[in-house]
C-alpha cells in the first residue's frame, strides 16, 4: 500500500473535496450576480408602484403615522455616524506630545466628554502614527548601519 494522498476525483475540488477558491463546477449554472427570478417580480412591482407607494407613505406620515413619520424622515435626514470631536490635542511632534494627548484622551473620556468608542478610535490613530514613527526611526538606523559595513 502506498501513503501518497488521494488525488480529488473531480477537477477544481481540494483534497477534502471542497471546491477550490476560484474554481467554476458548473459552467452551465446560473451566473454570478444573477438576479432571482421572485427579486426580479417583486422589483418590477415596485418599480411600477412606487410613486403611488411615496405619496402614500408621505400621506402616512402627515396622518400621524409615527413608524411611516420615522422612515420618511430616516430618508430626508440620515442618521449622522460620527461627529467631529471637540476635544483640544497638543501639535503631534514625537512621542511626548504623543503622550500628552494620549492623558488629554483618557481625561475627556473620564469626565465624559468623550464616547469611549471615540476615545478607542482618537488612542488607535495615535498608535498608528507611533507605528509610522516608529518605522521610520528603523529605517534611519538601518541605513547608517549600512552605511558604515
Amino acid at each position: 500500500m502506498t501513503n501518497a494522498k488521494k488525488q480529488p476525483s473531480k477537477i477544481g475540488r481540494k483534497m477534502d473535496g471542497t471546491f477550490a477558491s476560484g474554481s467554476v463546477p458548473n459552467l452551465k449554472g446560473r451566473p454570478q450576480g444573477s438576479k432571482n427570478k421572485a427579486t426580479i417580480l417583486a422589483q418590477s412591482m415596485f418599480d411600477d408602484q412606487s410613486e403611488e407607494l411615496v405619496n402614500k407613505a408621505i400621506t402616512l406620515a402627515l396622518n400621524g403615522d409615527q413608524s411611516m413619520l420615522r422612515i420618511c424622515l430616516e430618508r430626508l435626514v440620515p442618521v449622522r455616524r460620527d461627529a467631529p470631536l471637540t476635544i483640544r490635542l497638543p501639535k503631534i511632534e514625537g512621542l511626548p506630545a504623543v503622550s500628552e494627548a494620549m492623558k488629554r484622551i483618557i481625561k475627556a473620556v473620564s469626565d465624559s466628554k468623550l464616547t469611549p468608542e471615540e476615545g478607542n478610535k482618537l488612542t488607535a490613530m495615535l498608535e498608528k502614527y507611533l507605528g509610522v514613527v516608529e518605522l521610520a526611526t528603523l529605517e534611519k538606523r538601518i541605513k547608517k548601519l549600512e552605511e558604515h559595513l
